[in-house]
């Protein structure tokens, strides 16, 4: 009699033999694809000598040398010059960076002046203390983003290049995209905080040690080229205006992304002082998927919406719990608040400082999506129509605020800004692969080999009992 547990352990076997193989597939897969890109970049920098046309004699044939003749052909100045520059330093125009390998396809996004502003001269910036400017951070970004992401990256934009593209397939590569950036975002925060840290005297800035120090900068940059990419990605989706369910999707993963990166502005803010710098850096990514939104397009005036109301509702949490922690207003049942509404957010593990470094960071990011920071102003002709939705929705944004202080019972407070609908689940395999592996494997398995093998055993037995 055949044992049930031998049938359990035998999917648990090839459970890890699958989960195992997908690893060793994904890592065969990002390296292929970073070997491609160092062979193009080879390419663009030394690009093979153009074939001379039918009219024009070849080189060999117009300056033919002896055989035995040791001289050497003449070179001219600019051939000779190159030969310099790869002998000795670098020329004025050549940048070290250059050497490092990016994928020149990710920079064909113009970034607007915004955002360029925001980082060049925001005080807690890079390129305070003579730092790399912004161009050359991103250089090196391939030296410590996650391979995958920079190849989903490619991916997507492969994808929505062309004019005309298959709908389905680009939702599920922007999907995908947005669910790899959720998780770099905090495997590269948690490898940030986990480093060992020392401070340099006399001017007190701290440095990581050892060979395992990984920079959260060029994961900010990627992560936020996969925010503008997959807002491409929405605008190729939404010119079909009758798949509603894929604008749909992309609009509620690209929210989520927004979601998890201000979880990991929260937790920079309730780590160690010395590591406040990373919390500030991620507050900058926040700020800078805000510039990226247009509101002339309705899809990106949903992503807005969505975000807006997931900024407002943690910074309501957050007025709620430093204001009713003051002992005197326990003396007014009007201004109580349900403290059990924190403790679900992990509003309680929060102390005094934390919650107030992460509400600082958030008003700054609130700022800027209102454009009333002179530093991060858009230089766009849309800035004012950007203005024009934010007066047209002032009361719906108060009331989500009041909402997240004193909650949503009170008639007077309903009608706030509304997240994004849930998306019903995909039916693409390459978007399932979260799912629960007991059902995918029996449901491909059973796909594979068919249901016809049951019947013939019945009709041979002649009952399903037998």
């Amino acid at each position: 009699m055949f044992s049930s547990n031998k049938f359990f352990d035998s999917i648990a076997f090839w459970k890890e033999k699958h989960e195992k193989s997908e690893e060793e597939k994904e890592q065969l897969q990002n390296t292929v694809f970073m070997l491609e890109q160092r062979i193009k970049s080879l390419q663009s920098e030394n690009p093979a000598e153009k074939e001379p046309a039918a009219g024009e004699p070849a080189e060999k044939e117009a300056a033919p040398a002896s055989k035995r003749s040791k001289r050497k052909a003449p070179v001219n100045a600019s051939q000779s010059k190159q030969r310099k520059r790869k002998r000795g330093r670098p020329s004025k125009d050549e940048s070290p960076g250059e050497e490092k390998f990016m994928d020149p396809l990710l920079f064909t996004l113009n970034y607007d002046q915004a955002q360029r502003i925001a980082y060049e001269n925001d005080p807690d910036s890079l390129n305070k203390g003579g730092k790399k400017p912004y161009k050359d951070v991103c250089s090196q970004a391939a030296d410590w983003i996650n391979p995958g992401l920079m190849r989903q990256l490619y991916r997507l934009k492969c994808f929505i290049l062309p004019k005309k593209c298959a709908q389905q397939e680009v939702t599920t590569e922007a999907v995908i995209l947005c669910k790899l950036a959720e998780r770099e975002i905090f495997i590269a925060l948690s490898a940030k905080l986990t480093q060992e840290i020392s401070f340099e005297t006399p001017e007190d800035k701290y440095v990581a040690q050892g060979p395992s120090m990984r920079e959260i900068e060029p994961t900010i940059d990627a992560i936020a080229l996969a925010f503008a990419h997959v807002l491409q990605a929405l605008a190729k989706v939404a010119e079909d205006r009758d798949d509603a369910t894929s604008k749909g999707r992309i609009i509620y993963h690209l929210v989520c992304l927004f979601e998890s990166t201000m979880k990991a502005v929260s937790l920079g803010c309730m780590a160690p002082y010395k590591h406040m710098q990373t919390a500030r850096k991620i507050r900058l990514l926040l700020a800078r998927m805000f510039t990226y939104l247009d509101t002339a397009r309705v899809e990106d005036r949903e992503v807005l919406e969505g975000c807006l109301q997931l900024l407002l509702s943690r910074l309501g949490k957050l007025v709620a719990l430093k204001t009713f922690q003051v002992p005197g207003l326990a003396h007014f049942p009007a201004l109580s608040s349900d403290r059990s509404r924190f403790m679900m957010d992990g509003m309680g593990e929060l102390g005094p400082e934390p919650a107030s470094r992460e509400g600082e960071y958030l008003v700054d990011v609130l700022k800027v999506a209102l454009c009333s920071q002179p530093g991060y102003l858009p230089m766009r002709e849309s800035s004012n129509k950007k203005s024009d939705f934010f007066h047209a929705n002032k009361t719906r944004m108060q009331k989500t605020l009041l909402q997240a202080i004193f909650g949503s019972e009170d008639p007077f407070l309903q009608g706030g800004l509304a997240p994004p609908a849930t998306p019903p689940p995909s039916d693409d395999r390459r978007d399932r692969r979260s799912t629960c592996f007991d059902e995918l494997f029996l449901e491909e398995l059973w796909d594979l080999l068919g249901w016809d093998v049951l019947t013939r055993q019945c009709g041979k037995h002649g009952t399903a009992s037998e």
